[in-house]
């Protein structure tokens, strides 16, 4: 987020994706993404792992549709060509409760 006063971002990049792929399981048809978080930062690393443990560690994603597809009344937004993921943050409550590591 920006600060409108200082002109700083108030967000931090920790870790980029290298690898996305198409999974079924009982949730439907998903896009999951693995992203790599730099070990240099201990503190940050250590807080993604206990969060992790405890069942904490939810996101909240950004995705870029291109197409997307009515199915019994719900739109459904596939790993379909042009169809994105372009951010993803580390949130307490997700939009979706199966958004989670």
């Amino acid at each position: 987020m920006l600060d409108p006063l200082s002109g700083e971002f108030e967000s931090e990049q920790i870790g980029s994706f290298f690898s996305f792929a198409k999974a079924t399981d009982e949730f439907g048809v998903s896009l999951i993404g693995e992203a790599r978080i730099p070990k240099r930062n201990q503190v940050l690393c250590e807080t993604l792992l206990k969060m992790y443990e405890r069942r904490e560690l939810n996101f909240s994603f950004e995705i870029l549709v291109n197409a997307m597809e009515e199915r019994n009344g719900v739109w459904v937004i596939d790993a379909a060509e042009g169809n994105e993921l372009i951010g993803m943050a580390v949130v307490t409550t997700p939009a979706y409760p199966e958004a989670t590591a």
